[in-house]
C-alpha cells in the first residue's frame, strides 16, 4: 500500500514552455537591439561623409581666399574645375569636388565661388546629388 502525504509541497520551477516562451522573447528583444546596433553604425558611417565633405569643401574655398586677382581670373577662365579626391590612400577616389568660379553679378573684382563634393563611398546614393553644395563670394 502507497501512502501518500499530505505535506508534500508541489514542486516548485519553470515549465519547458515557460522556459522556451522566455527564451524567444528574449530573442526578439536582442534582435530589436542588435537592428539599433547596425542603424546606428550606419548614421556614423554617413555623418563622417558629411564631416569629410564639409572639410574638403571649405579647405578649397580657404585655398581660393589667398589667391590674387589674375590667380583666380585664371581659375575661372578653367571653370568647372573637377578633382578626385582619395583621403585614405587607397589609389581609389573617395570624393570628387567640382569648383565653379563666376564673377559676381558682373563684378570684376567680386567672384562666386561654389564648391561640391560627391562622395563615391556609397554605392547605393545618388552619385549626382553633392553630398556638400558650398557657395561665397570672395572679393579682391
Amino acid at each position: 500500500m502507497i501512502l501518500l502525504n499530505k505535506n508534500h509541497k508541489k514542486e516548485k520551477g519553470f515549465s519547458l514552455l515557460e522556459t522556451l516562451v522566455a527564451l524567444f522573447l528574449l530573442a526578439i528583444a536582442l534582435l530589436a537591439i542588435a537592428q539599433l546596433f547596425i542603424l546606428g553604425i550606419l548614421n556614423n558611417a554617413q555623418s563622417d561623409v558629411m564631416t569629410n565633405a564639409n572639410f574638403l569643401a571649405q579647405q578649397q574655398i580657404d585655398f581660393l581666399r589667398n589667391l590674387d586677382l589674375n590667380n583666380l581670373n585664371n581659375l575661372m577662365a578653367n571653370s568647372p574645375i573637377t578633382e578626385d579626391l582619395d583621403i585614405n590612400g587607397d589609389n581609389r577616389a573617395d570624393y570628387r569636388r567640382v569648383t565653379d568660379i563666376s564673377l559676381f553679378q558682373g563684378q570684376s573684382a567680386q567672384f562666386l565661388i561654389r564648391v561640391r563634393i560627391f562622395s563615391t563611398l556609397n554605392p547605393m546614393g545618388d552619385p549626382n546629388r553633392p553630398k556638400v553644395d558650398l557657395r561665397t563670394i570672395i572679393s579682391r
